[in-house]
């Protein structure tokens, strides 16, 4: 008999593997270095040294720190199923005052939060003035989408939550009025929600990136320890809502295909068509790319448009962008950078001339920033080129202040990927109990960019809390024309980072707030092209696109050392047109209505 075929040769086979593996992971672990997750990057640090952010939320009276003990969820693992929770924050003028206002969705059981702008000077908490603040008291909170959803100009509510959502519409007093019937009895374990007309009927759909199947389903209780192969199509199945006027009806010929882990939705026109598309961002799974036929129905092109070789598994975050100023609205979608144990990248989608994408994310130096949610691309010190945000980090052990009080989890996770999928289930580790934590620690992260590549300046631009983040929104909360942020994440404290950055005397800015044929302030879907003499920018308004944050509805361009704008073009996605502007004003913040007497150019 020969030796490969014995028993005992067989044994001894599995035995070394057993032991070999027992090495790897139990005697020398793969070390956990918190500071080896960032873009290895050499450059003059002197040219952005006017660069600076500083956390005001204090001084602005904010002071929400977001805590799990408000959660009465009777789920097997509390834990796990609050973490997923994490705060929202939404960037909106709930009171029409030309300030820039902030709601928080917070936990089940606790009062959401808004924070209301006194010209820039202070804020005070006024969510129950506004009929906002008790609305968790059977489900917790995932995100607020805000749109003028029946066509009468004054903003109104979807409150999502892992359950059955809420439906809230605005009046001319400025409170909010329940209407939940809206909602058909919708319920699902969302993450996030979206909205556009995806029917060109004139009225705002809405789209459901649900992260888990049902919240009244029981959940495993290690979630995310047991869905490490990548392979899962066990979570939300995302759904199409059809706005019916009075009601929101579920588009059944919309079929997302999987049932994937998804954190949000984001909206563009990617084969400028005229519908619009939808793009899932993913977790343990690739991400998804969709076209809209118009009718209900959408096509499958992730692999055509995206190539799936290059997804990262774990995509957090949706940011559609032109980055460059080419005309072409790119693609940013963040994931897990961690070695040794997980290497992959967040990717930064070019849009080339066929409407597909490529991946430019290592080439352009936006491709590391640890374990990476929100992003949001900007003009920070209005120079005329897009810069790049990126918050991150996971969790860590409540009380917990630095990695030597605890032990990684990470080397644990690498273990269970090792395990079959069919075993996968009898696995029980204790997460974030008792001195551990993983990808915690890690600072954000600021790209600038220069010339077509970024900079990572977040430690010497005071962007750098060492608290784990998931979501940011833009906001100027001072109308000063630099764009500030809001930061928040679950065991961490919201943070109002102020653009302190001191601005070229040459640079200018200009800023469009602008109302649709209704009055509504937020025209979902527009689209803004600026022209300058020796310059022009594309924008589009999708305040809900990324993670757990809703950006200033506001449009802002930063131009550098121009002086003059030769007009705007702004397409109004209700009405199907676009209207041409001039004699705007830079520095300063240009009302633009559809009504106004302008020239129709479409």
């Amino acid at each position: 008999m020969k030796i490969y075929q014995s028993s005992s040769y067989k044994f001894f086979i599995l035995v070394s593997g057993f032991s070999l593996l027992a090495y790897l992971f139990m005697v020398k672990p793969p070390k956990d270095i918190v500071d080896n997750v960032y873009e290895s990057q050499k450059f003059n640090h002197q040219q952005f040294s006017n660069i600076h952010f500083v956390d005001r939320s204090d001084q602005l009276g904010v002071n929400y720190f977001h805590d799990e003990s408000f959660s009465k969820i009777s789920f097997k693992n509390m834990d796990i199923w609050l973490e997923l929770v994490a705060p929202s924050t939404s960037v909106i003028d709930i009171n029409d005052d030309g300030f820039m206002d902030i709601y928080v969705t917070t936990m089940k059981g606790a009062p959401n939060l808004l924070y209301i702008n006194h010209e820039g000077k202070y804020f005070t908490e006024e969510a129950s003035k506004y009929g906002l603040a008790d609305l968790n008291y059977e489900a917790a909170p995932a995100y607020a989408l805000w749109g003028d959803f029946n066509n009468d100009g004054f903003i109104d509510l979807v409150l999502a939550r892992m359950g059955c959502h809420r439906f809230f519409l605005g009046n001319k007093d400025h409170h909010f009025v329940e209407h939940s019937e809206w909602m058909n009895g919708y319920c699902s374990g969302a993450e996030g929600v979206n909205t556009a007309d995806f029917f060109n009927h004139g009225k705002l759909d809405l789209v459901f990136a649900n992260y888990l199947r049902d919240s009244r389903e029981k959940i495993s209780k290690v979630l995310w320890m047991s869905n490490v192969r990548f392979d899962n199509t066990t979570g939300g199945e995302n759904h199409l809502l059809k706005n019916e006027s009075n009601e929101f009806i579920l588009e059944t010929k919309a079929n997302f295909l999987t049932r994937s882990y998804t954190h949000n939705a984001g909206i563009t026109d990617v084969n400028l068509d005229g519908y619009y598309d939808i793009f899932f961002a993913n977790d343990f799974s690739h991400d998804q790319m969709f076209l809209n036929k118009g009718n209900g129905e959408f096509l499958d092109v992730t692999n055509q448009y995206i190539p799936k070789a290059f997804h990262g598994l774990a995509g957090m975050n949706t940011e559609f962008y032109d980055y460059n100023d080419d005309g072409r609205i790119d693609l940013y979608v963040s994931n897990i950078y961690k070695p040794p144990f997980y290497r992959s990248f967040n990717l930064l989608w070019k849009k080339k001339l066929d409407n597909t994408y490529e991946n430019v994310s290592n080439q352009v130096g936006t491709a590391q920033c640890g374990f990476s949610w929100g992003s949001k691309f900007a003009d920070l010190d209005n120079d005329g080129q897009s810069d790049l945000m990126v918050v991150n980090g996971r969790n860590r052990s409540r009380g917990m202040t630095k990695p030597a009080q605890g032990s990684s989890m990470w080397y644990e996770r690498v273990e269970v990927s090792q395990i079959p999928k069919i075993l996968r289930k009898f696995y029980r580790p204790k997460e974030y109990h008792n001195g551990r934590y993983i990808s915690a620690f890690e600072r954000k992260c600021l790209f600038m960019q220069r010339d077509g590549k970024f900079y990572d300046v977040a430690d010497q631009a005071g962007f750098n809390d060492r608290e784990e983040n998931r979501g940011i929104s833009l906001i100027d909360y001072d109308n000063d024309g630099k764009m500030d942020a809001i930061t928040s994440g679950p065991r961490a404290k919201l943070k109002i980072y102020h653009n302190e950055s001191v601005i070229n005397v040459k640079n200018n800015w200009i800023g469009l707030s602008l109302r649709d044929k209704y009055g509504s302030p937020i025209p979902h879907g527009a689209k803004i092209h600026l022209k300058l003499k020796t310059h022009q920018y594309v924008r589009e308004l999708f305040p809900a696109n990324g993670y757990k944050g809703f950006n200033d509805p506001r449009i802002h361009f930063g131009i550098g050392e121009s002086k003059n704008v030769e007009y705007v073009d702004i397409f109004w996605p209700l009405s199907k047109i676009t209207k041409r502007y001039r004699n705007l004003t830079i520095n300063s913040y240009n009302k633009i209505s559809e009504k106004a007497s302008n020239e129709i150019i479409k």
